[in-house]
This record gives structure tokens, sequence and C-alpha cells, in this order.
């Protein structure tokens, strides 16, 4: 079994683990009780993800001892609302769950900021634990705390709270299901922890491009035969953002650099239509416009950009804006990002292959000649 620890201020009892190992959701039930000690849980997934695996990670706890009651909730996007989380707390209620119960979060990255946002806030904080089933969630959002849902008005994750899981327990057998364009989302954000923050981890990457765009292709037999190699992607991707959020759990700073592509990423989200551009497809976007910005800048080559766009390329992302997005809605909802200060919308920008750093300058020709070279 690979093990990340992740290390959070304010000692030891915070600290907890990711673990990933083939066939770990046969063990949900006994990893439960070793990470939160209770006797019951609840396990929150969505129409999508509850009939494939939900029995299995019931029968696990059941086996374990624990009392155990599934909420689902309608698959997608779209569905991750102020609604979603009310529904799911009279689920809550309805069981009598008390603040030692955990919440498992059982599925990808939709379900594990929904459900722990609605962990988060029932009896002001449930104990998590996130078993995260895409390359997406694995690799990236299943790690690190943040929680939320979205709003119409104002977009993506605006309403939402950090709380950390208990525990992750990552099984890379369960990626058999995704279907290939889920698979790229998930590269694409291995490539931005590439880019912004470990050039050795571009490089190893790069070297296995066509490998993983191969399991994608098959994911139900390659996923098996290839376990090794998956647990090894997710580990290397675990411990980068594990020592991120060790060092700055609230994103005061460093924290920040894990949002290079997302500035933009998030605004194309938004305006396509949830489920219309994926969240990884617009992070590739949004990565490609913030590399173009640096180029623009002198901050890097255009030979990192080609290198970019070429890793993108040969894992199914896109790099281009859809034509039938306007640069200046774009641009508009940018001023809205959760990471503006003072009035000041702010870039993550790579200045050398595995490093990042933060502006709050970019202004808006440069942005809009970066969304339309």
């Amino acid at each position: 079994m690979n093990i990340v620890k992740v290390k959070l201020p304010a000692g030891a009892a915070r600290a907890y683990d990711i673990r990933i190992q083939p066939g770990l959701l046969d063990e949900l039930g006994r990893q439960t009780v070793r990470i939160a000690g209770a006797g019951s849980v609840v396990i929150i997934s969505d129409t999508n993800v509850g009939p494939l695996y939900g029995a299995r990670a019931e029968r696990a706890c059941a086996a374990a001892g624990l009392r155990c009651e599934l909420l689902t909730f309608p698959a997608g996007e779209e569905h991750k609302t102020i609604a979603t989380a009310a529904k799911l707390w009279d689920g809550l209620a309805a069981q009598s769950v008390e603040r030692a119960t955990p919440v498992v979060a059982l599925g990808g990255g939709v379900v594990g900021d929904v459900a722990g946002f609605v962990a988060a806030c029932y009896l002001r904080g449930l104990p998590v634990v996130q078993v995260p089933t895409t390359l997406l969630a694995c690799v990236d959002s299943s790690v690190g705390g943040k929680t939320g849902v979205d709003h119409p008005v104002a977009g993506k994750n605006m309403i939402g709270a950090f709380h950390q899981p208990s525990g992750v327990l990552i099984d890379p057998l369960l990626l058999a299901s995704l279907p290939q364009r889920e698979w790229s989302c998930g590269l694409a954000e291995s490539v931005k922890h590439a880019v912004a923050l470990d050039a050795k981890f571009f490089r190893w990457l790069a070297s296995r491009a066509e490998q993983f765009a191969a399991i994608a292709a098959r994911p139900a037999s390659e996923v098996v035969r290839q376990a090794d190699t998956l647990a090894e992607l997710i580990r290397w991707n675990c411990r980068i953002k594990a020592a991120i959020v060790a060092a700055d759990e609230h994103e005061a700073g460093l924290r920040s650099l894990l949002n290079f592509g997302h500035t933009t990423g998030h605004a194309i989200e938004t305006l396509a239509g949830f489920g219309h551009v994926r969240h990884g497809e617009a992070v590739s976007m949004g990565m490609a416009v913030a590399t173009r910005i640096a180029v623009g800048r002198g901050l890097v080559d255009s030979a990192l950009l080609d290198q970019l766009l070429g890793l993108l390329t040969r894992m199914n992302l896109p790099t281009a804006v859809p034509a039938g997005l306007s640069p200046g809605e774009i641009i508009k909802l940018t001023t809205k990002d959760k990471k503006v200060r003072g009035g000041r919308v702010r870039f993550v920008l790579p200045f050398a292959m595995g490093q990042a750093k933060l502006f709050d300058d970019v202004t808006p020709s440069e942005l809009e000649r970066a969304i339309r070279p």
C-alpha cells in the first residue's frame, strides 16, 4: 500500500493519510473504523457512482460492524447546489446523525465537494472520509479540504468551507468505469501540478502520455493491468498537493499556485454551461491562456508553451477556447474569481517549467490576446 501523509498546522492530531491500494473499497468499513472509530456511517454518492459501487461500499461497512446509510443525489455539476446540500442535510437529520458519525464521500469531484460541504456544516462539522472514483478526484480534489457548491450568479465553488478529511482512501481499480473524456480531465490536473510545481513530474508525464492515453481508451482491462502505474501517478500528485496544503492550508499564498489554469478555466466552465465543458477541459484551456500571457510578458519562451500544448494534445485535452464564448464575457467573469484581492484579478503564471508565481497586474488586453491568439 502507498501511503502519503498530509501534515497540517496545529500538530499531529490534524494529520491524515492518503492510502492508495487496488481493492481498497472492499476494506472501506475496516478503514473507516480505523480512521473515525464510530459505530455508524453515512455514505454520500451520486446517481452515477451509487449504482456502480454503493452496494459494495455498504457490504464493506456492514462486514466491519458499521450501521450504514447510503444517500445519493443527481449526478452532474448542475446539481452541485445549495438545494442538493439541503436535501442531504434532510437525510442526515432523518438518520439522527451524531457529531462523531463519519460521512464517506464516494464519487468524483462533485460528490467530494458536496459531501464535504454538507459534512462541514452539519452539527458544525462531521468527520469526512474521501473515496474518490475519478482520476481528477484522486489526483486533486479529494485532498486538501476544499469543499463547496456552485452559485448561479457568483459562479463555481463560491459557497464553501475548508474542511479537511479525516482520511482519503484511493482504489485505482475503481477508475475502470471512467469514460475517456473523464480520464483526460484528471490528466489535466496532473499537468497543472507538473508545470506549476515539479519539472521532473512533467518529464515523467511526457514520457508516459501515450501509455495513459491507451489506458483511457480501454479502461476496463488496462486499469487492472496497469494498476501499479496508476498508483504511482496518483501518489506523485498527492505528494505534491500534500506538501502545498501542509505549508498553506487556507490558500494565503503558496497554495494559490494550485490554481494554475483555473482563473480563466472557471470562467470558461461557467459560461459554456456546466457539463458542456468539463472541469479538466476548462483547466486545460486556462493553462494554455496563462502560459500565453507568460510568453507575452517574456517570463518564459515559446518552447515551454509548445511543450505544454503538445502534452495536452497527446492527452486528448483542448487548448483553444471555444469560438462561441466571448472574450469579453470571460474577462468579466474572472473579476468574480475567489482569488480577487482589492479588486485585482490574480493569475498564476509560469516563469520556468515546474515554477510559477502569482500576478495581480494582468490587463484585460493581455488576457484577450491570450484567449484569441
